[in-house]
């Protein structure tokens, strides 16, 4: 008999509360084989939130893809999920709403400085308050909370990438103007270049681009540098050299897809003038589970 495993998947709401809502179809593709065979298709119940699969095959070290979709509810997806002979593999999965709503009943400029002090200098160094960030567009604050939590969970060298944003803002995108949904821009420490070339080294953890390359996209921050990661990739692009205070302008952002598929992202985004959508970054987080300070409603 060729060697099998089983996965484990657990499904969530936007809130990171386990399921309770209607029915899932749940699909494990061979997304990336010659075939794209369906291995399994599996219908839950109402409410079912935990659903085993047993005797997926494994016996060519296969990284399978898992989806799941629900009614009123986007298709979730995760990559890849890992079948191993007579192991059994956990895998997450968040269904959000058609239309999200964010919701900030648990955040605080309280809860961001008590976990994330720097961060909350940086805002507070560029004049913004809670009743103010709370004022901006929820895909803004989801931006900024997604960016922030990203920052957060990355070490530079042994050091949380946070620690190193010094003020919200840029040469053309001061207080407020640098918060956007799909990006933020900041005044960092100007040795944080220097220091993510030595996670290149230590870890292989990012790649640096070429300058040509990243100026088309990132104009005025042409050194830049991009997470391995197949989704949700911090990508960290400076300016060349720092400002009159010593300080570095960087545009930062999440990319949905690393390599090809950014750059068709890119594409997509400059033709359609839409931005990258911050409630997908928001689940692609879920599932490296980092969890930003604030959750979406069920």
């Amino acid at each position: 008999m060729a060697a099998a495993g089983s996965v484990n998947i657990s499904l969530h709401h936007g809130n990171r509360e386990a399921w309770t809502g209607g029915r899932v179809e749940v699909v494990v593709l061979d997304a990336f084989s010659d075939t794209r065979k369906i291995i399994r298709r599996v219908q839950t119940r109402s409410g079912k939130s935990n659903l085993l699969l047993r005797g997926l095959p494994a016996d060519r070290g296969q990284n399978y893809a898992v989806l799941a979709s629900a009614r009123a509810h986007r298709e979730a997806g995760i990559y890849p999920v890992k079948s191993r002979p007579n192991v059994v593999t956990t895998a997450a999965l968040m269904l959000i709403r058609k239309d999200p709503k964010i919701d900030l009943s648990g955040f605080s400029f309280s809860l961001l400085k008590e976990q994330s002090p720097s961060f909350h200098q940086a805002l507070a160094d560029a004049g913004i308050e809670e009743l103010a960030f709370r004022k901006l567009p929820a895909e803004r604050i989801a931006g900024a909370l997604n960016i922030e939590a990203k920052l957060r969970q990355t070490t530079l060298a042994g050091v949380p990438a946070v620690q190193f944003i010094r003020r919200v803002g840029g040469p053309d995108h001061e207080g407020k103007n640098a918060l956007h949904q799909d990006r933020l821009y900041a005044w960092v420490d100007s040795a944080m270049p220097e220091k993510v070339r030595a996670e290149v080294a230590a870890s292989g953890a990012f790649m640096e681009l070429p300058e040509w390359g990243n100026e088309v996209f990132h104009a005025g921050y042409p050194l830049s540098f991009k997470q391995r990661l197949p989704f949700g990739s911090l990508q960290l692009s400076f300016a060349q050299s720092p400002g009159p205070d010593g300080l570095l302008a960087a545009d930062i952002d999440i990319d949905l897809f690393t390599d090809i598929g950014h750059l068709g992202e890119v594409v997509r985004n400059k033709i359609t003038r839409q931005k990258t959508d911050p409630y997908t970054v928001y689940v692609q987080l879920f599932d490296q589970k980092i969890f930003p300070l604030y959750s979406l409603h069920a």
